[in-house]
């Protein structure tokens, strides 16, 4: 059983990381820049499940053309994600290409591509090179 302050922690920490990232997504203004500095400045700080959902959200938004504007918010954003995504796990790259690949659209970023959409891992087990 979780302890009751590890639940706190949680919700007064990464969950309000979270929240906060969110409110930024999508905006087009200063606090686009100041987020992605400031998650910059704490990212080793955040608990590896905090990183992929940051990187999860930031991604969708990049796929459906809703990261702010196109010619300043969307290439910081993109730029953010493809920073991290080259210090990840394979496991936790693995994690987010499986949490993306229902939304069926190109992959946003110009890393990470190799595993779009082949080889993803199924709950079944299989792959989708099984599927032949």
């Amino acid at each position: 059983m979780a302890n009751r302050f590890d639940e706190l922690d949680w919700l007064n920490n990464d969950l309000m990381i979270c929240a906060a990232h969110r409110y930024c997504l999508g905006r087009q203004s200063y606090i686009v820049s100041a987020c992605v500095e400031w998650l910059n400045a704490h990212w080793k700080q955040f608990s590896s499940k905090t990183q992929n959902l940051i990187l999860r959200d930031t991604m969708l938004e990049l796929m459906d053309h809703h990261a702010g504007s196109k010619q300043y918010d969307e290439p910081m954003w993109r730029k953010f994600c493809e920073d991290k995504w080259t210090h990840l796990s394979k496991e936790s790259q693995q994690w987010l290409v499986n949490a993306l690949a229902y939304k069926q659209l190109d992959w946003p970023l110009s890393v990470g591509g190799e595993f779009w959409p082949h080889n993803i891992i199924h709950t079944d087990g299989h792959s989708n090179d099984d599927d032949c």
